[in-house]
This record gives structure tokens, sequence and C-alpha cells, in this order.
């Protein structure tokens, strides 16, 4: 059970080291988009 308990603890610590390094990119990519609707006044995705 303990040996169970460290694998978790192990595994949500890659998980959160994983997120962490993402962050970083969807933050730019809501930049991204945020600038492209100020210059042309619409969203980069077509609405059906």
């Amino acid at each position: 059970m303990n040996e169970l308990v460290q694998i978790l603890k192990n595994t949500r610590q890659h998980l959160m080291t994983g997120v962490s390094h993402m962050i970083p990119f969807v933050v730019s990519g809501g930049i991204l988009l945020a600038v492209s609707v100020m210059l042309y006044g619409k969203g980069a995705v077509r609405m059906p």
C-alpha cells in the first residue's frame, strides 16, 4: 500500500511539472489570438 501511494505521488509530481511547462505556450497563444482580434476585428476561427 505504501508503494502505491509513492507511485501516485510521483505520478502527480510528473503531471504538475508537465502542466507548468505548458503554461507559457497557452498564455502566448491567448495573447496572439487577442492581438489578431484587435488588428482584424474577427477571430481566427470561422464560426459555421
